[in-house]
């Protein structure tokens, strides 16, 4: 289950970092968007909560945090492909529409008569722009190859056994001992295999990505 202080890291390191979206949306998996509405936000009056229809003409549940807003809009094709645990979250001044179209003529002749045939082909597709855009793998399953590895870390103990990974970074949700390091809650903190390295959060999309 997510808590309240795992949703403002996600929030902070959306809005915060290399780059700077104007705003959220998240397409969800059935579970995390489950998990995202069973958060308790009843200590937390300053978190605005409803349903808005956005600029792309969807009924969406909004959370509004100091950060900036998420849009979050139930998404079944992650469930098809086994992603109900997980979200895909997107900038969304930071999505280009990509489209080419190619026309095509032909005529040919049969039994004595002329045909004409015009087809027109369409390539449609979306690109990312930026630096922003989050997938947020609930499945545990490992992450891709050439991907940055981000995970919370809410214990007071360093990361060890098959928690310590190589190249992960780890979000920090409780002060703790990083070999020699102090580590504070809200930094990022990288294991390269033999040392910590303390990340600034500002570059994270340029040093990580």
């Amino acid at each position: 289950m997510w808590t309240y202080r795992e949703f403002i890291a996600l929030a902070k390191m959306f809005y915060c970092g290399a780059d700077k979206p104007e705003g959220a949306i998240c397409l969800c998996g059935k579970n995390f968007l489950e998990n995202i509405q069973c958060i308790d936000f009843s200590s937390h009056p300053e978190i605005q909560i409803g349903i808005k229809h956005n600029s792309l003409g969807w009924d969406v549940h909004n959370i509004h945090t100091a950060f900036g807003d998420f849009e979050f809009i139930y998404e079944p094709t992650l469930d098809d492909i086994g992603y109900s645990n997980s979200c895909g979250i997107f900038g969304l001044n930071r999505l280009v529409h990509y489209q080419r179209v190619s026309e095509h003529k032909e005529s040919e002749r049969v039994e004595g008569h002329e045909a004409n045939r015009e087809s027109v082909i369409v390539w449609d597709a979306m690109g990312l722009k930026g630096a922003c855009h989050i997938f947020v793998n609930g499945e545990g399953t490992p992450a891709a190859a050439n991907a940055v590895d981000y995970v919370y870390w809410d214990s007071e103990a360093a990361p060890a056994a098959e928690a310590l990974v190589k190249d992960r970074v780890y979000i920090i949700l409780k002060n703790c001992k990083l070999g020699t390091n102090n580590a504070i809650a809200g930094e990022y903190w990288q294991y390269d295999g033999a040392n910590w390295k303390k990340l600034q959060f500002e570059n994270l999309g340029e040093k990580t990505a």
